[in-house]
C-alpha cells in the first residue's frame, strides 16, 4: 500500500508541470480599440484652454508579455479639424498620429504601465501651414481579466509639441496634459 502511494505521488509530481503550463495565462498578440481624453493645453504665446479628445483609435502589437508597441490616432479630432473649415470654403487639412512603447514593469500584460512616445502633426490653412513633433508619455493602470483578451486603461498623458510653421512665423511650442480612458480588445494565443 505504501509503495502504491509513493508511485502515485511520483506520477502526480511528474504531471504537475504539464498541468501548470496548460493553465498559464494566454499571451497577447495584437489589440484594437479606442477611447477618449480630457485635459488642458497651453502655447508659447500664452494661450491656454481645455481640450477634449472625443474618439481615439489605437492598435497594439505585443513584442513580449511586458512590452507592446502602439499606434494612436485621434480620429474625432481629425474629423472635426478637417471638416471645420469646409463650411466657409477655407481649405484646411490636419493630420496627427503618435507611436508609444508600452512597458508593464510589475506583471505581464496589465497593471501599472509606462509608455514614452513620439508623434507627428501637420496642419495647413488658408494662410499658413506647419509641421509639429510631439513628445508624449503615458503613465497609468490597465485592468485586465485572467484571459487577457480585454483591457481597460486609465492614464495620465503629458505632452510637448514643437511646431515648425512655414512663412515668417517663429517656431512655437504647445504643451499640456490629458487624462485618457481606453478600451482595447486583444487577440491572444496560448502561452508556451
Amino acid at each position: 500500500m505504501r509503495r502504491a502511494a509513493s508511485v502515485l505521488a511520483v506520477a502526480l509530481a511528474a504531471l504537475a508541470p504539464a498541468a501548470s503550463a496548460q493553465t498559464a495565462p494566454p499571451r497577447r498578440v495584437v489589440g484594437f480599440g479606442g477611447g477618449m481624453g480630457l485635459g488642458g493645453e497651453g502655447t508659447s504665446v500664452g494661450s491656454t484652454h481645455l481640450s477634449v479628445l472625443p474618439l481615439n483609435f489605437e492598435a497594439r502589437v505585443a513584442l513580449t508579455p511586458r512590452f507592446e508597441l502602439a499606434a494612436w490616432v485621434p480620429v474625432g479630432t481629425l474629423l472635426y479639424a478637417n471638416l471645420a473649415g469646409q463650411s466657409d470654403n477655407t481649405r484646411r487639412s490636419f493630420a496627427w498620429f503618435d507611436v508609444f512603447a508600452t512597458w508593464y514593469p510589475l506583471r505581464d500584460a496589465g497593471g501599472f504601465f509606462v509608455a514614452p512616445g513620439l508623434g507627428l502633426l501637420y496642419g495647413s490653412g488658408a494662410e499658413a501651414s506647419g509641421v509639429g513633433v510631439e513628445i508624449p508619455a503615458r503613465v497609468g493602470w490597465e485592468f485586465t481579466g485572467d484571459d487577457r483578451s480585454f483591457g481597460r486603461a486609465l492614464a495620465v498623458r503629458p505632452w510637448v509639441d514643437v511646431v515648425f510653421p512655414s512663412g515668417n512665423v517663429d517656431v512655437g511650442a504647445r504643451y499640456g496634459v490629458f487624462v485618457e480612458f481606453t478600451l482595447i480588445g486583444y487577440a491572444t494565443r496560448a502561452a508556451r
